[in-house]
């Protein structure tokens, strides 16, 4: 912290407001930023102010009247003092002062006398119809001047101020006077200058014309003409390479939004579903509100590439077969992509109606086949050969008796159903469930949940209808209308299925755990369950019945060989050949 100002010396010590002051002293300040106040007789100055030292600092006073102190305040020595004093004061201006602002001509108003009152302007135009009191008026009159502004004046006051201007006008006069003086060589060469000036005009209009810049603006045109010829081209050239450089600003500058056609394009062939996804929405963020026509026509081949790609999703998602994770996440591509409709309730339609052209297809194949087979027999030709059963639940079907050497084409048929609802009908359940559970998505409709019931019962009523026409068609009603669509098998293929049947209950039974793994509801449950009843039951009887008709047989191969042993003495082979068949 400083020492505080202190002001010494002012000059001048008095004035009207406005007066420049020279403000001397000790420690004003380190420079023009470091003054921060100026106060003069109580009124602040410091708009004013010109530091121009440490000791000295320029300004002009304030409006205030009367003596007071010049305080000077610093940010390094704060407010100061002062041992000197300016007097202000209001000059009385009067009607033959110089002013730089307007002063009335009449400024005793407000005395008592008569000559205070304004005379009528009435009576003016009644005294001087065609004058004025205008001094640079052409109509004029000295009269009404003097009525108007001092029609009170004593005619002693006139007489004053009439010598007054005389004065005036004489001293204005001598000085012209004194200056022409004064300067009379500089005059004499002007003068010269001029008489110099018009003869070279009067030779250059004798010369070139009265218009002689006609042919000098004619020439400037020609030359702007040869000038624009000249550098045509190059101003052309400079135009293409500024707006070629503006294009490739723009272009390198949004490169994103320009080589998304190409980029989406790409990467839909390369199967890169993700992130063009991931593109989309961000040039949609980007530019989805923009006016700028060349983004909009960009977007627009955006949105017809997307448009594509949904087209491509709705047709992979209905492309059969299809595992469960490839078709969730073509959902969820077209959900990201704000397909229209519903695509997790399209896959589920599909799934269904794929698992049901499936099982359609294997019966026409089977019935075809059997039906081949039995004509070639009826023509005493040799069948086709069946392949043999490589089931899951044991090595291949043996084939050493003349019933088994070759797998019957239901059985076959038994084994395809079965491989196939297990194989695809979980998948079907699990995208149902995922459906409704929000995890795909998508908006869910509670009143869907009835026709994806129907969805799920369709399949298991086929493959319980398919099933009992091959192997149990005695259990369906040939009155249904139904009957027709489970399949005509012909009526001769039903024989050789007898010893076959505990294997088609194994295969049925595995699908049937498949089944309840699901968690299914009861009734799809049930249905298969009625089946595998229905099969066990004929199952039974026909073992019973085949192993029944085998005993009766018996007798006809009987040698009455007797053996002896320790138990049963002598016995033939009749009774262990029974108890074979028995336990087979």
């Amino acid at each position: 912290m400083g020492p505080p100002p202190v002001v010494t010396g002012i000059s001048p010590k008095e004035g009207p407001p406005g007066t420049r002051v020279t403000v001397r002293g000790e420690f004003l300040g380190t420079g023009p930023t470091d003054l921060v106040g100026l106060t003069i007789c109580g009124c602040d100055c410091l708009l004013s102010a010109e530091w121009k030292s440490k000791n000295k600092i320029i300004a002009r006073s304030g409006p205030g009247k009367g003596r007071g102190d010049i305080l000077v305040s610093t940010r390094s020595g704060g407010k100061g003092t002062s041992t000197v004093q300016f007097r202000g004061y209001h000059e009385t201006i009067g009607p033959m002062k110089e002013s730089a602002v307007w002063v009335e001509e009449a400024p005793l108003q407000t005395l008592v006398w008569g000559r205070s009152k304004k005379f009528p302007e009435d009576e003016l135009h009644e005294l001087f119809p065609e004058g004025s009191g205008d001094l640079t008026s052409e109509q004029f009159a000295a009269g009404w001047f003097l009525l108007e502004h001092h029609h009170g004046t004593m005619f002693d006051d006139l007489k004053a101020g009439l010598a007054f201007l005389r004065r005036k006008v004489e001293a204005q006069k001598e000085g012209q006077l004194s200056f022409l003086k004064a300067n009379v060589g500089s005059v004499m060469e002007q003068l010269d200058t001029l008489t110099i000036l018009k003869d070279k005009f009067e030779s250059d209009v004798k010369e070139h014309g009265s218009d002689p810049t006609a042919k000098v603006e004619k020439a400037i045109q020609v030359s702007m003409l040869e000038a624009n010829k000249l550098f045509e081209e190059v101003l052309a050239r400079r135009d293409r390479a500024d707006a070629t450089r503006n294009a490739l600003g723009v272009l390198q500058r949004f490169k994103f939004l320009f080589s998304l056609p190409v980029s989406i394009e790409r990467n839909i062939r390369k199967g890169d579903y993700d992130v063009v996804i991931n593109d989309y929405a961000r040039a949609k963020n980007l530019f989805g509100k923009t006016d700028v026509p060349v983004f909009k026509k960009v977007l627009t081949e955006v949105e017809q590439r997307i448009v594509r790609l949904q087209e491509l999703l709705r047709n992979k998602l209905q492309d059969m077969p299809s595992t469960l994770e490839e078709q969730k996440k073509i959902i969820r591509n077209l959900v990201n992509l704000e397909a229209s409709g519903d695509p997790a309730w399209d896959a589920m339609s599909c799934h269904s109606a794929f698992i049901t052209q499936r099982l359609n297809t294997c019966k026409e194949e089977h019935i075809a086949i059997e039906t081949a087979n039995g004509d070639e027999l009826a023509a005493g030709k040799t069948p086709r050969s069946t392949p043999q059963s490589n089931n899951k639940f044991g090595s291949k079907t043996p084939v050493s008796q003349d019933w088994q050497s070759s797998v019957p084409q239901r059985v076959l048929f038994v084994e395809e159903l079965s491989e196939i609802t297990t194989n695809m009908f979980p998948d079907l359940w699990k995208l149902g469930q995922a459906y409704f559970s929000g995890e795909l998505h998508v908006k869910v409709e509670p009143e869907k949940q009835t026709h994806f019931k129907r969805m799920v019962l369709a399949p298991i009523e086929l493959l319980s209808g398919l099933l009992r026409a091959a192997i149990l068609p005695h259990t369906l009603d040939r009155m249904s209308p139904l009957r027709t669509s489970y399949g005509m098998w012909p009526p001769q293929g039903l024989e050789g299925v007898g010893p076959w049947l505990p294997h088609c209950l194994r295969y049925i039974r595995s699908t049937y755990t498949s089944l309840i793994r699901l968690d299914l509801p009861n009734e799809p449950l049930a249905i298969i369950a009625s089946l595998i009843f229905d099969l066990r039951l004929h199952c039974m009887s026909t073992l019973f019945q085949q192993a029944a008709e085998h005993i009766k047989c018996l007798h006809k191969k009987e040698t009455w060989h007797i053996e002896f042993d320790t138990k049963h003495s002598g016995i033939t082979q009749l009774l262990s050949s029974i108890m074979s068949q028995i336990a087979g």
